[in-house]
């Protein structure tokens, strides 16, 4: 499966990327590699993917990037206003109920 993956993600397939990422973060099929996470991380989300926007938010927050983090989250149209208003915020326990990835 790796080698059809790799072949569709180097012809620009934004979905192949997204589940190389997958497949890197988890070690499935191949050695786990975080440096190849983010690579076809990013490469999905330059092509529209919106998980992969989301994760990538989610990697962002749990390095402590948050102002990334809610970058890519806008670009999803999952960052609402603050809790004061009703919203939830990256980070909030809410936001971890609705996103456990994050």
């Amino acid at each position: 499966a790796i080698e059809y993956y790799t072949r569709a993600a180097g012809l620009g397939d934004a979905g192949a990327h997204f589940d190389l990422s997958r497949m890197y973060q988890e070690g499935k099929g191949v050695e786990m590699n975080e440096k190849k996470v983010w690579h076809h991380l990013e490469q999905a989300a330059i092509g529209g993917h919106p998980k992969a926007r989301h994760n990538l938010a989610c990697l962002e927050e749990i390095n402590g990037r948050r102002a990334r983090a809610m970058k890519h989250l806008r670009w999803c149209g999952l960052a609402v206003a603050p809790p004061l208003l009703g919203g939830v915020v990256l980070g909030s326990n809410t936001h971890r109920l609705y996103h456990p990835g994050c």
